[in-house]
């Protein structure tokens, strides 16, 4: 009989692997050292990028064996606030992305995920954690190491119809966003800063009065929410056998954080290889590695920018048009980025020493 096999961490990554690996067979157990999946989080909206390749996410989703048992609105707007205030409505043929809450609430991301683990004969040992020796996958999330970016924000109930905004401000989110999203009754407003991170406390605040005033949302009746998030540029996929993905790998998206698309995927691959007995860390080379380069050019264009060349950035998305393919051109791997890309990773190395690109 198969020996079982041994999942370290219940998020997405974890339980994607765990779900492909009890669906052809294997016995498995996740342990988890929360009391219940999605625990980290309160509740907040993420969305589920749909930009960076020309597969629609819940297609992906699909074909790995994952059902969308969650709560997921597609968004084919988002209005976008330059540093000067300036609000535009940018529209998408097809989904820019899925907004998800994550939580461990009915209808959460986390919680759609957990069930189906369950239903395919997956064992979940909550309170519990193994000796990473002893496990086959590491999934564990964000790397303890110094973070890259860090959230801050709130959730609150609304009535408001749905919405997005995107603000692109450094004096309210160093080198990163501010963000208002609304769905079903629920809202969340962050600031995300790639740098500075001890003023954004106080960036959030301002960031709530001026969204609110913007979009004319309420908000009010807040709970905190806060996050980080580590990268890696050359990824550990594996270490002395065991196999590492999502954010315990160091997978993110350098310019503007959108993990969760990794997680799902490096998760299912890791599965795969080691039901078929595959190199995971070349299969995971192949997967990634140009996306994590052009994350890397990405990253170092953006921080050069400042909100002179943010508003650069809007007024080109402006006359593009069309937001998807607007976005899909930035993070193809295109002649300029295999070019740009030593630059910029020497680039980022002289800007963040501590991070070690």
């Amino acid at each position: 009989m198969d020996k079982e096999i041994r999942v370290l961490g219940a998020g997405p990554a974890g339980l994607t692997a765990a779900i492909t690996l009890a669906r052809a067979g294997r016995q498995v157990v996740v342990y988890e050292q929360a009391q219940d999946c999605g625990r980290r989080f309160g509740g907040d909206l993420q969305g589920l990028e749909n930009w960076s390749t020309k597969t629609d996410i819940l297609d992906e989703l699909k074909a790995i064996g994952i059902g969308v048992g969650f709560d997921c609105t597609p968004f084919t707007s988002v209005y976008s606030v330059s540093s000067t205030l300036q609000v535009t409505r940018h529209f998408a043929a097809a989904p820019l992305f899925y907004l998800v809450h994550r939580g461990a609430a009915p209808g959460s991301f986390d919680q759609a995920l957990k069930r189906q683990a369950l239903d395919a004969g997956v064992r979940i040992e909550f309170g519990a954690t193994c000796n990473p020796e002893a496990v086959d996958i590491v999934a564990t999330g964000p790397i303890r190491k110094p973070s890259f970016g860090v959230v801050r924000g709130v959730v609150f109930p609304t009535d408001a119809p749905d919405c997005a905004y995107m603000m692109f401000d450094n004096e309210l989110s160093y080198l990163g966003y501010s963000y208002l999203l609304i769905t079903r009754g629920r809202g969340c407003l962050c600031v995300v800063a790639f740098d500075r991170f001890e003023e954004s406390r106080r960036r959030l605040d301002i960031a709530v009065e001026r969204l609110s005033r913007l979009s004319g949302v309420t908000i009010d009746r807040t709970s905190p929410i806060n996050g980080f998030g580590t990268f890696q540029h050359n990824p550990r996929y594996q270490q002395d056998g065991r196999l590492h993905c999502g954010e315990a790998a160091g997978l993110q998206d350098l310019l503007w954080g959108f993990g969760l698309r990794f997680a799902l995927q490096s998760g299912h691959l890791a599965a795969r290889c080691l039901l078929e007995d595959c190199d995971y860390e070349q299969m995971a080379q192949r997967a990634f590695e140009s996306r994590l380069r052009v994350g890397v050019v990405n990253r170092f264009v953006w921080e050069i920018l400042g909100n002179f060349g943010y508003r650069w950035f809007l007024r080109r998305a402006r006359r593009h048009g069309e937001l998807r393919a607007f976005c899909s051109s930035l993070f193809e791997y295109s002649l300029w980025h295999r070019l740009a890309f030593p630059i910029a990773l020497r680039g980022l190395r002289l800007r963040h020493p501590e991070l070690a690109y």
